[in-house]
């Protein structure tokens, strides 16, 4: 199985919206292949998103 990742946006603790549209497409498309999706975000104060 395959694995889409997404990088995951963000300033000052909160996500980009730009990377929900990214994590959206990332899930139909993974939809459409049989593929499971990960999320990565990286910085510090990130646990909420993370989440």
């Amino acid at each position: 199985m395959a694995t889409i990742f997404v990088y995951i946006d963000q300033f000052k603790s909160k996500a980009l919206p730009a990377s929900w549209e990214a994590l959206g497409a990332a899930k139909k498309l993974a939809g459409e292949m049989n593929a499971s999706v990960t999320a990565l975000v990286f910085g510090s104060g990130v646990e909420a998103i993370a989440k």
